[in-house]
């Protein structure tokens, strides 16, 4: 379900003290999550929280969120500790740096030919932004000990067997397509140019809502009105572009896809309603109908402007991730260990 908070959002801001809007919100939240569970006739709620995991998650915080629900809350990662994930990442990445070492490889940290991530899909994000100017010639090779591995195929309980397949096995190497944002000011100016990986999102930072004209190869599509647009990768297409209902596609696909986030529909404002997929030959542009208080995410980075007038988005002409695989483990496999079930 997607629920339009944006009013909700507007009251409390107006209405209560700043230094406790998250815990407010937190509980209209559960609130909402609450009346939702009891018109399906679910029994409980579960949620993603762990105990300090940020300010809002203390034991004071939990407890006043839990007040305004009568079923039970269930949090089954209340005391999943970050660092312990950390420190198996740091172990397997010592054994695997003394094997590469052993392998007559060296380590090259400003102009290597392989880079080894371990962590989850957020770490590849990082360690993909890091060498962005050098894709042309870096390949990928990840190792998954966090929640999700959508880019990975070993995980810390059988990281091993890479040792192995590195010195038996020939591998082939996947290239995933890429967006290439620009934005612009009221000026014209360049204020940003940026790849993603995953997605690129677009709001209004004051958390009023966004208004923009969306055009598609020059003509106009569509008005939207709503909390703002995600537009995503094919390997994206599984991350927040997923959450918002949007299609699912495999991340060799040249495609890419705008999706709604709570539009608002009426008479002056009016939208597909719909994931829209476009081809690597298509070109997007948001001319935002307000051009303050921008809010633009590119992947894990997230970028407040003061003016933006038009941003233009494609998939990149010219550049590519490429990741080494050694097994054939599908995405399609990938997918439904995620979502579905794990065999």
């Amino acid at each position: 379900h997607i629920i339009n908070f944006t009013d909700i959002q507007l009251y409390i801001y107006d209405k209560c003290p700043h230094d406790e809007l998250t815990i407010i919100m937190r509980r209209y939240m559960m609130k909402i999550a609450e009346t939702i569970a009891k018109d399906h006739d679910d029994k409980a709620l579960i949620t993603g929280e762990s105990i300090g995991q940020v300010a809002s998650q203390t034991i004071e915080s939990l407890l006043v969120t839990n007040e305004v629900c009568t079923l039970p809350v269930f949090r089954p990662l209340i005391g999943f500790d970050k660092q312990e994930i950390v420190e198996i990442s740091e172990k397997i990445g010592l054994q695997l740096k003394e094997f590469l070492l052993s392998s007559d490889l060296t380590e090259d940290v400003e102009n290597p030919d392989y880079v080894f991530a371990i962590g989850g899909d957020g770490t590849v994000l990082r360690t993909f932004n890091k060498y962005m100017d050098k894709l042309d010639t870096v390949k990928f090779l990840s190792i998954h000990t966090g929640h999700l591995g959508f880019y990975t195929d070993y995980s810390a309980e059988d990281f091993e067997k890479i040792f192995f397949d590195m010195l038996a096995l020939e591998p082939t190497i996947e290239q995933y397509p890429l967006l290439h944002l620009k934005a612009y000011c009221k000026d014209g100016k360049l204020i940003a140019d940026s790849y993603s990986l995953n997605e690129i999102t677009v709001n209004s930072h004051s958390g009023f809502t966004y208004a923009a004209k969306v055009f598609i190869n020059g003509e106009h599509f569509e008005n939207f009105r709503g909390d703002g647009l995600c537009i995503s990768t094919p390997t994206g297409s599984t991350a927040y572009n997923k959450s918002l209902g949007g299609a699912v596609i495999h991340p060799q696909m040249d495609l890419y896809q705008i999706t709604e986030i709570a539009a608002l529909n009426n008479l002056v404002y009016r939208t597909l309603g719909n994931s829209i997929i476009l081809s690597k030959e298509d070109e997007l542009i948001i001319k935002p109908l307000k051009l303050d208080n921008h809010r633009i995410s590119v992947d894990f980075r997230t970028f407040n402007y003061d003016t933006v007038s038009k941003l233009y988005i494609t998939l990149a002409k010219d550049k590519k991730i490429s990741f080494i695989r050694y097994n054939d483990v599908s995405f399609w496999k990938r997918v439904k260990r995620s979502f579905i079930e794990n065999e």
